[in-house]
């Protein structure tokens, strides 16, 4: 029987390069595993040093090659000099620009958060493995924290409901899609064609649907929705995940 196994395998090397994948691929999944089950408190998570959060998300976006998206959150952003990004190879990705940030406000107490984002390109000697930062703060010390990451493409949702440039008679109730292999939550963004405005953004979903708030869409109204898909969740204001995927705007009409 093994030596039937065996045979089988080694009969094509293609077939014996993706099973090796595959192993590489789950064998990592049970070493992050193993080590949230260990260092389940934020004291002990990697990700955290005495000032923030560091995270690194590998992403499929329309009409971009496969992309790093880094970030590093913090309330004490006024303390920073620089920050510096290393793949697992300790090469220098890049620096984070300390000018560009989005805003999380704080409650208990009030305070600001600035989470700064930089999109990343991916070099070909990158792989999986311990990806880290470096923040140089205006002090002279310096921090570091860091993230496991496997590198891996998400697909992209389809079996959009409504079809893509769909004249639709009623108002849906509902907006539905396949679901995306590896995903576990999905959120959905609405656009209004006419005013060119976002109109709606769904919290995350377990489910690849989202029902409608009533009174939300329009008869004789145009829009346009698409759909992030990610592997996990563990803070929604962080986007803290591995592996996500964005689709373009589909769009419909409603009579």
């Amino acid at each position: 029987m093994i030596a039937r196994e065996y045979k089988f395998i080694c009969a094509s090397s293609l077939w014996q390069s993706l099973v090796l994948r595959r192993l590489v691929f789950f064998s990592t999944l049970l070493l992050i595993n193993q080590y949230a089950v260990a260092n389940p408190g934020q004291a002990d998570n990697p990700h955290y040093n005495k000032i923030g959060f560091f995270d690194m998300h590998v992403c499929n976006w329309p009409g971009q090659p496969l992309f790093f998206l880094s970030l590093f959150s913090t309330t004490h952003f006024d303390q920073i000099n620089k920050i510096e990004v290393f793949d697992n190879n300790k090469l220098l990705l890049g620096q984070l620009d300390l000018a560009k940030y989005r805003i999380v406000m704080l409650k208990n107490p009030k305070r600001e958060k600035r989470v700064f984002i930089k999109h990343l390109a991916i070099p070909n000697t990158s792989g999986n493995g311990w990806y880290s930062t470096k923040v140089f703060l205006k002090d002279g010390h310096l921090l570091t924290a860091k993230d496991f990451v496997i590198i891996y493409k998400m697909k992209q949702a389809t079996g959009m409901r409504p079809y893509p440039n769909a004249m639709l008679n009623n108002i849906p109730e509902t907006l539905s899609l396949h679901p995306v292999p590896g995903a576990k939550y999905y959120q959905i963004f609405i656009n209004d064609l006419w005013s060119g405005n976002n109109l709606y953004s769904s919290d995350l979903l377990t489910t690849p649907s989202l029902k409608l708030p009533k009174n939300l869409l329009k008869h004789e109204g145009s829009y346009c929705w698409r759909i992030n898909a990610r592997d996990t969740n563990e803070d929604v204001l962080l986007g803290d995940f591995n592996h996500g995927s964005l689709t373009k705007c589909f769009e419909f009409d409603i009579n």
